[in-house]
């Protein structure tokens, strides 16, 4: 896998190129995000609708997101992550946790820029 394939795979789905440049974009839409040597893969693996804690005027989610090991030929899963809130907070909570691990690895997640003409 490589980045044009990552684009790529983004761009069959209809995601806009402004949406790719936004972690929290990609994810909302996706359900995926990676790092950006592609060897991490973070993974909305389930969410729900948390009926005791939702309201007439809001939803309540409880989300599951995994975080796995690409870089060979394997999928190795590394670390589950549990988030609850608002779509909103849940997006933003993964990311900043998926920022933190790869933070550790000296790595960065994966969103692409478009390039400005000179």
């Amino acid at each position: 896998m490589n980045r044009e394939t990552v684009n790529e795979e983004h761009f069959l789905i209809s995601i806009e190129p402004s949406t790719v440049a936004s972690a929290y974009l990609l994810i909302a839409q996706t359900g995926v995000l990676f790092s950006e040597d592609l060897s991490y893969r973070l993974a909305i693996s389930d969410i729900q609708i948390d009926k005791a804690k939702s309201q007439k005027s809001y939803l309540f989610f409880r989300a599951q997101a995994e975080i796995h090991d690409i870089s060979g030929n394997d999928s190795n899963f590394v670390e589950s992550i549990a988030a609850v809130g608002s779509f909103s907070q849940i997006y933003h909570y993964l990311v900043a946790q998926f920022e933190q691990f790869l933070i550790q690895k000296g790595l960065n997640i994966l969103v692409f820029q478009e390039e400005k003409d000179a």
